[in-house]
């Protein structure tokens, strides 16, 4: 019994050790996608800040959907093009979203700041996970 006993408490510790391994290896791994999508949003928000600056004709440092809807900054920013494209967003999907952004429920004109601006297009992001918050249907 001895013997049994020995084995039983051997591979028992090697599991144990293994999983534990397993939850090691997948923390890190999170903390490391966690880290290159900030990486990714910090270098997308100094690229934007150019773009809102442009965007931004009366310089309230918030853009309205009058300002979005000329035209010019597809035309004359192809930093704003490389900065979209570097996010994997495709700039006519913006254009398309830019109704629902900048008007509120009531159908009323507002305008948004950087931080939001920027938030709205991370969430257009190709390559996402679903979460909740994308997935309820109400």
């Amino acid at each position: 019994m001895l013997i049994v006993a020995t084995i039983f408490i051997v591979f028992a510790s090697m599991t144990v050790m293994n999983m534990l391994i397993g939850i090691l290896c997948e923390v890190i791994s999170s903390v490391a996608e966690e880290e290159r999508a900030g990486i990714l949003t910090e270098n997308v928000h100094q690229k934007f800040e150019f773009v809102v600056a442009s965007l931004d004709e009366n310089c309230d440092g918030h853009v309205s959907y009058r300002e979005f809807q000329g035209a010019r900054w597809r035309i004359d920013h192809p930093q704003a093009l490389r900065a979209f494209e570097s996010l994997k967003v495709d700039p006519e999907i913006v254009v398309d979203f830019a109704q629902d952004w900048f008007l509120d429920e009531m159908g009323q004109p507002k305008s948004l700041n950087l931080q939001e601006f920027m938030d709205m297009v991370m969430d257009l992001r190709g390559g996402q996970n679903v979460t909740m918050k994308e997935s309820s249907c109400g």
